[in-house]
This record gives structure tokens, sequence and C-alpha cells, in this order.
């Protein structure tokens, strides 16, 4: 996947569908019923759960899918780097107006 140089547009995802993301950053394009597998049990996701959040991924466009047959493939559109780079930028803005410096200088206190 090439690197996108508009960061600050890239979907912003909940704790949720972080979880969702992984098997397809980890194995490649999966099958719904295969990003089921690979969810941890501790949440007790039903499978219709995991579609769902799948189409909403797809909506927000941090995921795309190919249609194989009867099936759907659903993969990542932007590399896991790509994604956790624009969630620390977001969570550094929010949290600091001014950028990283304060983050920074904050460490060693």
């Amino acid at each position: 996947m090439k690197q996108r140089r508009n960061m600050p547009d890239l979907p912003k995802l909940s704790e949720m569908e972080w979880e969702i993301m992984k098997p397809l950053w980890q194995h490649g394009p999966l099958a719904a019923r295969d990003v089921f597998s690979y969810v941890p049990d501790k949440y007790g996701w039903a499978y219709e759960t995991v579609k769902s959040m799948l189409l909403r991924l797809v909506k927000k466009g941090a995921i795309a899918y190919d249609q194989v047959g009867n099936s759907y493939l659903y993969r990542a559109v932007y590399t896991h780097r790509e994604m956790s780079r624009a969630a620390t930028r977001s969570f550094i803005r929010r949290v600091f107006d001014e950028g990283a410096t304060p983050f920074f200088a904050q460490k060693g206190k």
C-alpha cells in the first residue's frame, strides 16, 4: 500500500474498530467470517456485530471490499502504520494545542 500524504483526512477509528482492523492488517484480505474468527473472545461479539462493524468501516473509508463469487473479501485501505501515525497526531493535537513539544517536555516531569 502506498503512503498517503493527507494524514489528517484518514478515518478516525473507535477502539472496537481497531480490533476489527487488526486481522486485516495481519492477514490481508479476509471474509467477514474470517475476521470474526480472529476477534478476541473477550469481547463476546456476535457474527452480525462484526459484519455491522465491517460495513461501518467501509462507509468510513478505512476498508474496501472485493466480491469473489458470493463472498466479500474485506481489505484495509491504509496500513497499520498510517493509521497509528494519524491517531497519534490526532491525540497530540487534541491534548496539546501547540503540537508535540509540550508532550515530550512533560515526559521528564
